[in-house]
Order: structure tokens, then sequence, then C-alpha cells
């Protein structure tokens, strides 16, 4: 419901009703209204709050981040909503544009982003090397040469696989919705 005025000054109410897309496959309640991101200016007063402010900060994104991978294998996130490295630079383009403080921040969650992606176990990965070496120390054994160059070449597989897709979401501008 909304209440209006004209150029005169007569007011009236209106009342506006979400109607489906053509298609019908979906509405939305503010279709058709631009509403500004919400957004806060934090300014530490000094070196010890920045340091707070900083940790704070990374440890909301670092749990946002495995949120968003969780909600990737359950299916509540679709991949298609991933960029790829073109899309990253359009950011970081936009970013600095903004400002130094602006492309710091987002500089920092990409370092942070990547932080978390390399902890991951994926065998070629950082947090595969753990993997294995967890295996060794429980049970106090190498593992095999053979397994070892496989999960490699898997896991070789998985991060290329991946960067494809990224390349091939941004190339074609996200057009293929699931």
């Amino acid at each position: 419901k909304l209440t209006v005025s004209d150029e005169k000054g007569a007011v009236r109410k209106v009342v506006i009703e979400p109607a489906p897309t053509p298609s019908g496959d979906w509405y939305s309640p503010d279709r058709g209204f631009v509403f500004a991101p919400q957004s806060e200016l934090l300014k530490a007063k000094s070196l010890g709050e920045a340091v707070t402010l900083g940790m704070t900060h990374t440890t909301n994104s670092v749990t946002d981040i495995y949120l968003t991978l969780r909600n990737l294998l359950t299916g509540d996130v679709s991949p298609f909503e991933l960029n790829g490295p073109v899309n990253i630079a359009k950011f970081a383009y936009r970013y600095a544009q903004k400002g130094f403080a602006d492309l710091s921040l987002f500089l920092g969650l990409l370092s942070v982003n990547l932080a978390v992606i390399n902890f991951l176990p994926i065998p070629v990965l950082d947090g595969g090397h753990m993997v294995f070496l967890l295996w060794e120390a429980v049970t106090r054994k190498r593992t095999s040469e053979r397994v070892l160059i496989a999960s490699q070449y898997v896991g070789i597989a998985f991060v290329l696989s991946l960067m494809v897709f990224g390349l091939y979401l941004d190339i074609f501008g996200h057009a293929v919705k699931n």
C-alpha cells in the first residue's frame, strides 16, 4: 500500500499487488523497486580497534565462505552463481574505482577465499597434503606412491575443471541458469 501525491498535491492511496512473470515461474513483491544496499562505515579510533575490526571481518568472511561451500554441496546455492577470473577482475576494477580502502577490503576477501579453498581436502592443494600427513601419522606408514600419484591427478583434474567451469560462466554471462 502506497500513499502518493501528484503535482497539484492531491493525495491518494494505491495498492500494488505482486503479479507472476509471464512464464509464471516466480514473483517478487519488490519487483520494480530499486533499494540501495544497506552499508555501514566502520572507522577504528586506534590501532588495536583496527586489528579487532580486521579480525572480526576476516572471521565473518571465513564463516561466509564455508557456509557458501556447504550450501553448494547441499544444493541450496546453485553452482551457476559462481564467478571465474574474468568476473573477479571486473569486481576488482569496480572496487578500485571506489577507492583504495574498498579495493583493499576486496583483495583481503579474495585472499581469505583462496586460503579457505587451499585448505580443502583436495589432493593437489595443501588440505590434501594434510590429509595424507594425518593418514601417515595414524597408520605409521607412508601412503602408496601409486595412490599419491592417482590422487594428485584427480585433484588436478578437479581444480582445472573448476577453473574451466568458472571461465565458461564468465564468458557466457551466467546465461545458463538451472
